[in-house]
Order: structure tokens, then sequence, then C-alpha cells
């Protein structure tokens, strides 16, 4: 229960800082459009990095997965 409340109070206050952004005006759009991207940008970087660290540092890494078709 504890988690729907923390998860809308985090929804209503992005609904807000959205809401003021359309208020401002495109200007301030962009910039937190930007912000956005930039954030997007990188969560994936994070992501690339712990997956190539997993890569070199560990070469066994494909030893974990089963085939998926291992007969055709």
């Amino acid at each position: 229960m504890e988690f729907f409340l923390t998860s809308k109070f985090f929804a209503a206050i992005a609904a807000v800082l959205f809401a003021y952004a359309h208020f401002r005006g495109a200007s301030e759009t962009g910039k937190i459009g930007n912000l956005v991207t930039l954030a997007k940008i990188v969560i994936l970087m994070i992501f690339i990095g712990f997956g190539l660290n997993l890569l070199f540092n560990k070469p066994d890494w494909q030893t974990a997965f089963t085939p998926f078709l291992p007969n055709g």
C-alpha cells in the first residue's frame, strides 16, 4: 500500500511540474525536454556501462543462458 502512495505522490509532482512548464511557455518546455532527454541518455549509458563491464570482466557469462530452440 505504501508503494502506491509513493508512486502517486511522484506522479502528482511530475504532473505539477509539467503543468508549470506548459504555463511558462515554449522556452521553458524546451529546457525541460532537454533535461528529460539528457536523463534518458544518462540512464542508457549506465545500462551500457554495466553490460560492457559484465562482458569484459566475466568471460563465461554465456553459460548462464540455455538455448531457446536447441534443435531448430
